[in-house]
């Protein structure tokens, strides 16, 4: 009897490991598709793009594809590959978790159907995508208040699948602090240094106990105004603190190291202005003939692509795989 009860401890604190190692790697594949898409960066750290202010009329909110991007991160059961995934939604300019919906194996991924979005007045998922509102906002209400570490990501993918049209609307004590965790596990991970290490940690020791972070409350509603520090900081060339967050936050020091900065108009844009003038990029040689057929060609085509979206919308939405 020992003898089973330790083999099930090996098995389990294996099974923690790689869902350790599966985070880190998702972690690590995010933060570098950041630096592909930012605005810019300061010090290193990307900015998020920005968020685009279009001309719409008064009383419309406009499509968010039209000023937003967004990408996906998949959550996949590696001990039942026939059984359905859950996508997650995040969206770029803020890093917020805005949707999601579980996907049965052989559905084609790239279909708009099937997803559960929360509750807000604006509409936050690209206008493409076929949705249900569920009964919860994208804020966080108390969120230091639940627990990170072992078994969350798996309570989120049991939790999520169980979506369907029909109870979408639903609400359980369950729901809600699946919702909170996975915001805190993989939005505030991906700004905030401590909170990813804190994560990880929390999972390495595996002692069987989810780990309170009551101590970064004031921490994950800081992003934007540290964000703006930072830049500020770098635009008048002023040193800053901020570094490698301690492994696990010894004696609850809360540390503001950031993996990607906020975009602020206000604070970003001069920053941009100032770096363009310091670094002028050198002109272009002027286009050759053949040149200007291949640019005509291609706007031609944008245009053709453009005129076929309007009338069969799509998005790509970049996808990364998250075992269990």
């Amino acid at each position: 009897m020992a003898d089973q009860q330790e083999a099930l401890a090996v098995a389990r604190r294996m099974a923690e490991q790689r869902v350790r190692l599966h985070l880190q790697r998702s972690m690590g594949k995010r933060q570098g598709s950041m630096l592909d898409i930012c605005s810019t960066t300061v010090d290193g750290m990307p900015v998020t793009p920005p968020d685009l202010k279009l001309a719409i009329p008064a009383g419309e909110f406009g499509r968010p594809e039209d000023r937003q991007t967004f990408h996906i991160v998949e959550l996949e059961n590696p001990q039942d590959p026939t059984s359905m995934y859950v996508q997650l939604l995040f969206r770029e300019t803020d890093l917020y978790f805005v949707a999601f919906r579980p996907l049965a194996p052989g559905v084609n991924p790239d279909s708009a159907n099937g997803w559960f979005h929360f509750k807000q007045a604006e509409p936050i998922i690209p206008s493409f995508l076929n949705s249900h509102q569920i009964n919860y906002g994208y804020g966080y209400i108390n969120a230091t208040n639940y627990q990170v570490g072992t078994g969350c990501l798996s309570d989120i993918y049991f939790c999520l699948r169980e979506f369907t049209s029909a109870n979408a609307r639903l609400q359980s004590q369950q729901r809600r602090r699946v919702l909170m965790v996975c915001g805190l596990m993989l939005s505030e991970t991906q700004r905030f240094m401590q909170m990813q290490r804190e994560v990880i940690e929390n999972i390495h020791a595996n002692n069987g106990e989810r780990q309170d972070i009551t101590h970064l409350d004031g921490l994950i509603h800081d992003w934007g105004v540290e964000s703006n520090r930072r830049v500020a900081a770098a635009d008048h060339q002023h040193q800053h603190g901020g570094g490698e967050a301690p492994a696990a936050a010894p004696g609850q020091v809360v540390d503001y190291g950031l993996w990607v900065l906020k975009y602020n108009p206000h604070y970003v844009l001069p920053l941009i202005r100032r770096q363009l003038q310091q670094h002028p990029q050198p002109p272009f040689p002027p286009l050759t003939p053949r040149q200007k057929k291949q640019q005509l060609r291609r706007r031609l085509l944008q245009q053709r692509l453009r005129q076929l979206r309007l009338l069969q919308p799509h998005q790509h939405l970049h996808q990364q795989a998250l075992y269990l």
